[in-house]
């Protein structure tokens, strides 16, 4: 054995009894078993990682659907409203004034209930809705709500309606779904709904067929039963509810499960029903209108054009208003542009749904279903748009939108999909925090209403009304002759404005003009006797004493019941 040849005992002691002779500067092999733990291991350490990131994700994910979160959302984005008045949109003489729902009276309820004659139905709002009106007996006859109750009900009801609604989307299964109900919520088409006290209906009707939608998306023997209880309900609070059937339906799409044809069956019988039962109390009251339009043709181009302007306002595409014109079309343009539209829509789904992707279908058929009672094709109405008819529809678009969002930010990173959710949010939540305010200012809300319309008479008779209140009396007498010059002695508004702007002319010193005006009201009005009475009183004071003493025989003799406010001015 040579020098530099190591003995076999040498190599033992530095590499030990098991030493591998191949080199000192080898590795030490590994043993299967420990290759096996360390990849055992490994693979522990990735799950444990991964687990913690999607329990991350899924913190976040519940945080967004938190039927908590979307109610202190939206109690701070109308917090600002509460601090509203009665409006005379409808605030005064329905709740605040009205002479059944202030008296704390058990016989009240029967009136409610089967108070089905003309004159009681045109009491509480010339409509059937015992749901709305004993809610509001309860809350103003019994617990006696002021506005800043009644405002506080109606803005609670909202916020329960939208968490129900959260917790339904949550079963769709699909993050766009989610951000849909986000949408929605705080879209601010729906301000005039829970800004406005005479919009108790609206959230009240939200409220359960949320409830009943969310039923619907439970596992529970009772989940049907309590569907049913829901949609009752919601046909009592507004006789727009009668579209839960196809509602339901829509739900059933959107899961992709099979339809539930028991409960559509039941549901659709109960709607029925109430269809039947506001369609009848609607010919009493004399709730219909004329067509809008005459012929078939222009009937349907008319709608055609009215149920694309719903869709520009759910995307923000046009303005709010609280009063809108609508008017005939035949095949003109713009009628012929918006069947172009609904046709492209519907040719769309059908491709879509080939192809395997129904919720383009889905969603066209809730927002049509949703709008057809207002759509002025089944039943013309006398009020022929309004914000508030988009109570449910507008959540066809919402839907679009949010799974739009979830398709293009599914590939961005979770900070980016919160911060332009967010942005989205925070802007939608501005844009119905201001329309809420305007509920709390008359003067704006008519200044608006009266700027937005052309032959409207009601909101500048209303913004004269106000200004006069304040003391404003220059700006009262130009909206006065606003009033007259749309209403042209057609309807009592002319009535209410000629009075309002003689009395200005009177207090100025132009009592020959107001006498004028006087004659012409009273010619056109003889049944009102306060035209008579401040007529009689303009002529005494310009001695006119035969004129002012024949008026005021006429007015003992024909209206011996009445009694001015006021000696000397009513």
């Amino acid at each position: 054995m040579t020098a530099s040849t190591p003995s076999v005992r040498t190599i033992r002691s530095l590499g030990g009894e098991g030493a591998d002779v191949r080199g000192l500067g080898s590795t030490p092999s590994t043993s299967p078993e420990r290759r096996h733990s360390v990849n055992v291991d490994g693979a522990r350490t990735t799950c444990r990682t991964m687990r913690v990131m999607h329990q991350a994700e899924d913190a976040r994910a519940r945080w967004l659907s938190s039927p908590w979160l979307i109610v202190v959302v939206l109690v701070a984005v109308y917090a600002p409203s509460l601090a509203g008045d009665w409006i005379a949109y409808d605030d005064d003489w329905l709740v605040r004034d009205n002479p059944l729902l202030n008296r704390a009276d058990p016989d009240v309820l029967w009136a409610i209930v089967a108070g089905l004659d003309r004159d009681t139905r045109l009491v509480l709002g010339a409509e059937y809705l015992p749901v709305r009106d004993l809610v509001t007996w309860l809350a103003r006859g019994w617990l006696g709500l002021d506005a800043l109750g009644f405002r506080v009900l109606c803005l609670g009801f909202y916020a329960g309606a939208c968490a129900l609604l959260l917790r339904w989307a949550r079963t769709l299964g699909r993050d766009g779904f989610v951000h849909a109900t986000w949408l929605f919520a705080l879209h601010p088409v729906h301000a005039e709904s829970v800004a406005w006290i005479a919009g108790l209906k609206d959230v009240l009707a939200l409220a359960f067929l949320a409830g009943a939608l969310a039923l619907h998306g439970e596992r529970s023997p009772l989940r049907r039963g309590g569907v049913l209880v829901c949609v009752f309900l919601a046909c009592g609070a507004k006789g727009v509810a009668v579209v839960a059937p196809a509602l339901l339906a829509v739900a059933d799409l959107l899961r992709g499960r099979p339809q539930d044809r028991p409960l559509l069956l039941a549901s659709t019988v109960v709607c029925a029903a109430w269809a039947a039962l506001h369609a009848w109390i609607g010919g009493v009251v004399g709730m219909f209108a004329e067509p809008l339009g005459g012929g078939v043709i222009e009937r349907v181009a008319s709608v055609a054009v009215l149920l694309l302007r719903y869709v520009g306002l759910s995307c923000l595409a046009s303005r709010e208003s609280v009063v809108y014109e609508v008017g005939p079309h035949g095949l003109d343009l713009a009628a012929i542009g918006a069947l172009s539209v609904w046709v492209g829509l519907v040719g769309a789904s059908v491709w879509a749904w080939r192809r395997g992707q129904r919720w383009p279908a889905a969603l066209l058929l809730w927002f049509l279903a949703s709008l057809g009672p207002v759509s002025q094709l089944l039943a013309p109405l006398q009020n022929r748009m309004a914000d508030r008819y988009l109570l449910t529809a507008v959540w066809a678009p919402c839907a679009a939108l949010g799974l739009g969002l979830e398709s293009a930010l599914a590939s961005t990173k979770p900070a980016w999909r919160r911060v332009v959710l967010g942005a989205c949010g925070a802007a939608l939540g501005v844009l119905s925090a201001g329309r809420g305010l305007l509920f709390t200012d008359p003067v704006a809300l008519y200044t608006e209403a009266t700027e937005r319309t052309e032959t409207d008479a009601r909101a500048p008779l209303l913004l004269a009304d106000e200004l006069f209140l304040r003391q404003r009396y220059a700006e009262a007498e130009d909206v006065y002759r606003v009033t007259l010059a749309r209403d042209q002695l057609r309807t009592d508004r002319s009535a209410r404005a000629g009075n309002g702007l003689a009395r200005l002319l009177a207090a100025s010193s132009r009592e020959d003009e107001a006498i004028a005006l006087y004659e012409q009201l009273v010619a056109r009005y003889p049944e009102d006797p306060r035209l008579l009475h401040n007529l009689a009183i303009l002529e005494q004071r310009q001695g006119r004493l035969e004129e002012a003493r024949r008026h005021r025989e006429e007015l003992a003799t024909r209206f011996p019941d009445y009694r001015p406010s006021s000696p000397t001015e009513h």
